[in-house]
């Protein structure tokens, strides 16, 4: 009897430890879930970066739809990642519902407020031109993800079962989000506020820009400031002249190019020149014969 009451106790005493165990790696490593990504870093020279949403569908509540479709483009600002906040040239609010956002079932009024939230939330520390610059650019990154998307979950593929095909499709898979069922593609962004997909490891080679996020300024391979004349670009970072196109650039001209303008304005000055030998022989002449 006393065996079998030293066996019952001694089996307790593993379990009451196994518990205390399990209790004590919860609390240094935390219960549910495994934790996301951590604090995202843009890189050398990478002054914007951050996630293109985009949502299964197959969560609860708001986060439940017919199919894929996109949520936004948030930069990792403050606690979530290095990115700067840059503030865009136009400060107006969208003006219309964007064709990757007519979900269906929601009614245009939903639709416009829900652009509005993202755009006062995330857009307007894209470093974009505009509202219409941001949505355009959420459109255009989210097209293909999403069609790849939609394509799975028509196969029956869960949330894990999408994010794989986009990883086989080579989309850079940055977290996925199984409360709100969403999968995060990491992009990057230069001065000039154009967003491109990348993986975090390679934010540095496919948006790296010098480190400034100062926009008016010329980036070798980009569009710089919008400009009528040449001193419109003067006295701005990298820039030389005014392109034929109406933005400045950092393209000087070319030698052949200088000694045509070059000669071209030494023959219209040899020109006014003899013109005005021309007359001032003609106006003696004229007073001569007056006097």
């Amino acid at each position: 009897m006393m065996t079998s009451l030293r066996f019952d106790c001694s089996f307790c005493q593993d379990v009451v430890l196994l518990f205390i165990c399990t209790a004590l790696a919860c609390l240094l490593q935390g219960c549910g879930e495994e934790p996301g990504p951590g604090k995202m870093i843009c890189g050398d020279g990478v002054p914007l970066c951050g996630v293109l949403v985009l949502q299964s569908g197959k969560g609860k509540g708001a986060y439940k739809h017919p199919e894929p479709t996109v949520h936004g483009l948030w930069p990792q600002t403050g606690q979530y990642g290095s990115s700067k906040c840059v503030r865009p040239d136009e400060n107006g609010s969208p003006q219309r519902v964007y064709s990757c956002y007519n979900q269906k079932g929601e009614s245009d009024a939903e639709l416009a407020r829900f652009q509005k939230h993202e755009w006062d939330k995330h857009g307007r520390c894209a470093g974009v031109d505009s509202a219409s610059d941001y949505f355009k650019q959420v459109c255009q990154l989210s097209s293909q993800p999403i069609q790849v998307m939609r394509q799975s979950r028509s196969q029956g593929a869960n949330l894990q079962g999408m994010a794989d095909a986009l990883e086989s499709e080579g989309y850079p898979v940055y977290d996925i989000e199984k409360g709100t069922s969403e999968i995060h593609l990491s992009a990057c962004a230069g001065p000039s506020g154009d967003w491109k997909l990348a993986r975090v490891a390679d934010f540095p080679e496919t948006c790296g820009g010098g480190g400034s996020s100062a926009k008016g300024q010329c980036i070798e391979g980009q569009q710089g400031p919008k400009c009528n004349s040449d001193s419109d670009c003067d006295g701005r970072s990298g820039c030389v002249r005014c392109a034929k196109s109406g933005y400045c650039t950092d393209v000087q001209l070319n030698f052949h190019q200088t000694k045509r303008s070059h000669t071209r304005q030494t023959s219209l000055l040899a020109k006014r020149e003899k013109l005005s030998t021309s007359v001032d022989f003609w106006t003696q002449f004229a007073m001569v014969n007056q006097a």
